[in-house]
């Protein structure tokens, strides 16, 4: 191994590149609703809060429908998935009131996502 070679290789070790790895990880990126959560949502709400229903005046297939919310007001509140009913509904089991249930993975997925801002 030359001098360059064993220098770029320390280099690439220090700054995270190089063999294989990324300089920024995508863990490290808030979670956005497109990517990580409409494919949960289409999975288990959208049958009753999508397209052709919209129990409880709820929309959950964008994230504008789902801060504007329903009867029951926002499904969410940006940063508190505490204080948020739609997280409070999945991770207690209350829905999907039928059929298969989420994940804990999937419930996890969304809880980050509101904390972490419930971006698009």
């Amino acid at each position: 191994m030359n001098c360059f070679t064993t220098l770029a290789t320390l280099l690439a070790l220090v700054l995270g590149v190089g063999c294989g790895k990324k300089a920024s990880s995508d863990s490290e990126s808030p979670l956005g609703f497109a990517r990580d959560i409409k494919y949960i949502m289409a999975r288990y709400c959208f049958e009753c809060h999508g397209v052709k229903n919209k129990e409880a005046e709820l929309d959950l297939r964008t994230v504008e429908s789902i801060l504007a919310g329903g009867e029951s007001g926002p499904a969410i509140v940006s940063g508190k998935p505490d204080e948020s009913i739609l997280f409070e509904m999945i991770h207690d089991e209350q829905m999907p009131p039928e059929g298969k249930m989420p994940g804990a993975d999937d419930i996890e997925r969304v809880r980050q996502w509101i904390a972490s801002g419930a971006k698009p």
